[in-house]
């Protein structure tokens, strides 16, 4: 096991897809990275939406923003964003399922005409 090998190491380790292999400095992950570039926009967590597929993006779901998970999900990020009052889970598959999340918050009309923050 990976994980065996890698505990005297100050990493974190997590597998996606029963597949991947993540081996990340301890604490840096796609969740803490985004908190930075807001912070360095100066953009409030509010006026962000998340989305993933698989484990590896779990962590962006555990900032506070809203989030869209898409409907081709991983079933374990699936399983455990289920019901959570600020996750949408769409059905579409993609792309697809991150528009329909899109049109769940609210921003289908910024989408349609290619808004980006701060327009």
């Amino acid at each position: 096991d990976a994980r065996a090998l890698l505990a005297d190491l100050a990493v974190d380790v997590l597998v996606s897809g029963n597949v991947y292999l993540d081996v990340l400095p301890q604490g840096v992950n796609k969740g803490s990275t985004l908190l930075r570039v807001l912070d360095y926009l100066d953009i409030q967590i509010d006026h962000c939406i998340v989305a993933g597929d698989s484990l590896n993006d779990r962590a962006l779901f555990e900032i506070g923003a809203r989030g869209i998970v898409v409907g081709n999900c991983e079933p374990a990020l699936r399983a455990a964003l289920t019901g959570d009052p600020q996750v949408y889970v769409a059905r579409s598959h993609g792309a697809g399922g991150v528009l329909e999340g899109l049109h769940y918050f609210g921003q289908g009309d910024a989408v349609k005409r290619g808004t980006t923050y701060g327009q």
